[in-house]
């Protein structure tokens, strides 16, 4: 090419040419670039909770009768299922909480004999690195830290008949062992709290609290 021609060269083809590319390819690029999916995205999907953080769905398989439940955190992009409700695997997942990167929750997993079934359920959403704690049969409220320790209040230990009238406070302490933390008939099941590392509840009017790891 003469210095004529390329001094009438317009700039961008010339950085294109310059780059050993052609403008077809650029315009490819250009185009596949618009065309990426937002984050945490998937085709078919049922938004169950979301913010500017966080998106948590469910998408249902026909082909396979099951429906999946997933948790994405948009800086990190990537999809972590927490749920998986099919014929022979009915997940459910109940209370839960964020305090990012981690979620936590109340996973109740198909009941086998002799085999725990209720359990509480922390995600990293950035590591995909999970843990589960066995629970009570009925969990009454979940609370985790942005450090990963997690607390809840529970009812209906096995082995026990209704009335479900007595209320169980428990923590995980950071060797990962179960903290009972207080029980009584006159805990108020809707008075459980977490914020930063201090844990909230009340028993006969009167606050109570504790600290997490």
């Amino acid at each position: 090419m003469s210095p004529k021609l390329l001094l009438g060269f317009p700039l961008v083809l010339l950085a294109i040419w310059l780059a050993g590319g052609s403008p077809g390819q650029a315009a490819y690029r250009a185009h596949k670039h618009r065309q990426k999916p937002p984050p945490c995205s998937l085709g078919g999907s049922k938004t169950l909770y979301r913010d500017s953080d966080v998106r948590v769905y469910s998408k249902y398989y026909r082909a396979f009768e099951e429906r999946d439940t997933y948790a994405c955190m948009f800086a990190v992009n990537k999809r972590l299922r927490i749920a998986t409700n099919a014929i022979d695997e009915r997940e459910k997942v109940h209370h839960l909480v964020l305090a990012l990167p981690y979620i936590a929750y109340w996973n109740i997993q198909p009941k086998q004999p002799n085999s725990p079934y209720s359990f509480v359920s922390t995600l990293n959403l950035r590591t995909g690195v999970r843990r589960g704690t066995v629970a009570y049969a009925a969990v009454a409220a979940v609370g985790v830290t942005h450090r990963g320790s997690v607390a809840w209040m529970d009812s209906e230990p096995p082995d026990t008949s209704p009335p479900y009238d007595t209320y169980y406070v428990h923590k995980v302490d950071a060797g990962g062992n179960q903290v009972d933390l207080d029980s009584g008939k006159d805990i108020d099941p809707t008075s459980f709290a977490v914020a930063g590392r201090y844990i909230y509840w009340t028993k006969a009017g009167a606050p109570q609290s504790a600290t997490m790891p």
